[in-house]
Order: structure tokens, then C-alpha cells, then sequence
């Protein structure tokens, strides 16, 4: 089996640089002056910094092998959810993410010898895990009488 091209894993490079995530990194979402929005929004910023390991080690990669790295640019589309909920953003974060694991997941099965894609992967898994988690409906806030 062959490993993967630098060409290829730019482009995989690319989605997970440009991500929603990423995205979220560099402009914060409207939340709610509420505890529990606040904890939600620390979890989104944790998950950015996962996000952003997996990007360098793949950048890494890149560049250890000679090739110039095309950063790519962040959808157009993103700049619409600036004044959505974080609940709605929350479920297009979910999207983003199940989009990077799959294609991450698919060149792992295509590149077996290419260990970086399968770590990628499963912690990209694991990060769509989480945002699955701060996406899932929240039982409502009951007042204290």
C-alpha cells in the first residue's frame, strides 16, 4: 500500500483548516448571558483547540515532506450564522464535523500506512462526539420558587 500524497492530504487538509469549528475559533457566537450558555460555549473552545492539534499535526506532515500548504478559505456560507442560536449553530457544527470524519475515515481505509489519518480520524470522531453532546436538546430550566 502506498502512503498518501502531499496533494491529497492537503486536501484534507483544507476542510478541517477552514472548518465551522475553526471558524467559531476566530468569531464568537451570540449566546445568552446564562450560565449554562457560557459553559456550552467553554466546551465549543475546547473542542477549536482539539480541532486545531489535529490541523498542526497534519500541517506538520506537510511540510516535513517539502509540500507548500494551501490554507484553502472559509466558506462564504459561515458568515450567515452569525446571529443564529447557539443551538442552531450547534447542529451545523455537528454537519461540518460529520463531513471531516468521513473524509478523514475514508482516506484512512485508502492510505492504510498513513497512520496520521486514522489519529486524525478518531479524534475527529471524538470531537463530533462532543459537539453531539453540547447539541442534544437541554430539559428546560425550572425557577426556583
Amino acid at each position: 500500500m502506498a502512503a498518501i500524497d502531499p496533494q491529497s492530504l492537503n486536501a484534507l487538509f483544507v476542510p478541517l483548516h477552514r472548518s465551522l469549528l475553526q471558524y467559531l475559533g476566530e468569531c464568537s457566537p451570540w449566546t445568552a448571558e446564562d450560565s449554562h450558555q457560557g459553559e456550552t460555549l467553554a466546551a465549543v473552545r475546547d473542542i477549536v483547540t482539539k480541532q486545531k492539534q489535529d490541523e498542526t499535526l497534519v500541517a506538520d506532515t506537510l511540510l516535513e515532506s517539502g509540500w507548500v500548504i494551501d490554507c484553502g478559505g472559509y466558506s462564504t456560507t459561515f458568515t450567515d450564522l452569525h446571529y443564529v442560536s447557539l443551538k442552531y449553530l450547534l447542529k451545523q457544527v455537528v454537519l461540518s464535523q460529520t463531513n471531516i470524519v468521513k473524509a478523514f475515515e475514508t482516506a484512512a481505509q485508502k492510505y492504510p500506512d498513513t497512520i496520521i489519518l486514522q489519529t486524525v480520524a478518531n479524534n475527529e470522531r471524538e470531537i463530533l462526539n462532543t459537539a453531539r453532546v453540547l447539541a442534544a436538546p437541554q430539559p428546560p430550566v425550572v425557577a426556583a420558587t
